[in-house]
């Protein structure tokens, strides 16, 4: 019996084949320390996109030697994913601004319908969503990707007219109210949110910034054109 044995299977498939007589085992079954590193970082990878609310990346490709595409960014699920009780503001009722977001309104004295007495804060929308925090907690807050604002209207509830916010099947479904005093600036607001996102939908952005740059070469010279 020929035996190349490099696995535990192998001693198996050996075991297996000892009760037959002129049995031959060809390994075909080879360790390769590179497809297991490789493994082992994607699953390094995958978790700490997982367990950070923050993922780096920075990629080049060159395209025929002569023309580079560079695109670099930062990618995070706060681009597209609703959150609750996360680092959206500072210590100081600030929003931690996105990269490529700009504010464009905020509105005090807005109240969370979630519980019965409501609790008071701040809404801000943004052109990539829309956020609100508590006043007195700036850790209860949510942010709403425009991409998961399925629907912004305004409707009345036993607080009296509020603004609803309904969300995608996606990110759960939720049912959010506001309550905005007095009633012409919470249907300024809702007519704000209702463009905002429809305009972000008509333009996606989702925290990549590209880059195209043409390398022209000709006599050990070199000259960079920005396209």
């Amino acid at each position: 019996m020929k035996s190349t044995m490099k696995s535990k299977t192998e001693f198996e498939l050996m075991r297996f084949c000892s009760t037959f007589r002129d049995c031959e085992i060809v390994s075909s079954i080879r360790e390769i320390p590179i497809q297991t590193r490789l493994f082992s970082t994607t699953q390094s990878i995958n978790r700490a996109y997982e367990t950070t609310r923050l993922y780096r990346y920075i990629f080049y490709i060159n395209l025929h030697q002569t023309n580079q595409f560079k695109s670099s960014g930062i990618r995070t699920s706060s681009f597209s994913e609703l959150k609750m009780r996360g680092p959206i503001v500072d210590e100081d009722g600030r929003l931690r601004i996105l990269p490529g977001e700009q504010q464009v309104d905020k509105i005090d004295g807005v109240w969370n319908l979630s519980s019965e007495q409501g609790n008071l804060g701040v809404m801000i929308c943004t052109n990539l969503r829309v956020v609100w925090f508590a006043t007195m907690s700036v850790g209860y807050n949510v942010s709403i990707p425009y991409m998961q604002l399925a629907n912004c209207r305004v409707r009345d509830s036993k607080f009296g007219l509020a603004l609803v916010i309904d969300t995608t099947p996606q990110s759960g479904e939720y049912i959010l109210g506001f309550r905005i005093d007095p009633e012409e600036k919470l249907k300024n607001t809702c007519r704000s949110i209702n463009s905002l996102s429809k305009a972000a939908s008509l333009k996606p952005f989702f925290g990549i910034s590209v880059s195209r740059k043409l390398l022209v070469s000709h006599n050990s010279a070199s000259m960079r054109l920005d396209l």
